[in-house]
């Protein structure tokens, strides 16, 4: 999550393109506003994207909603993409919130619940999701 000092000064200097995953049951990192297991504070992932669509110029409400297919059922995660597309329009940057249910604090692939981290989503990868992201919206400049 953006942490709340950097939240407050948010200024970057030119778009980026984003894409944020946050599971809803991270125990270590809120999902809404709060104190992650480390300490500190941060916002919630809504406020958080908001900061980037503003950064971004985008307009908020010029988005898609798509639901990932439950692959694995057994994992008892869903997930939600949200895409703002159009912001590829005249080379600004792309944002995509992915929003885990049910996700603990552990990366993406599945397997049983672990102790203390909760539940691993089994229907995607985040290592692919987040290299074709990336390799489909490199930096503005």
């Amino acid at each position: 999550g953006m942490a709340l000092p950097v939240y407050d000064t948010f200024a970057p200097t030119s778009p980026v393109s984003v894409l944020e995953l946050r599971g809803t049951a991270d125990p270590f990192m809120p999902f809404g506003d709060g104190i992650p297991l480390g300490g500190g504070r941060v916002v919630s992932m809504a406020k958080s994207i908001d900061q980037w669509i503003a950064n971004g110029k985008l307009d908020p409400g010029d988005s898609s909603v798509v639901n990932i297919p439950d692959i694995d059922i057994t994992d008892g995660v869903t997930a939600q993409a949200t895409h703002w597309p159009a912001a590829q329009k005249a080379g600004r940057c792309r944002i995509v919130k992915l929003v885990l249910a049910e996700h603990g604090h552990r990366w993406t692939g599945g397997g049983p619940p672990i102790p203390i981290f909760g539940w691993s989503c089994g229907d995607f990868d985040a290592t692919w999701v987040m290299l074709d992201f990336f390799e489909a919206n490199p930096k503005v400049r």
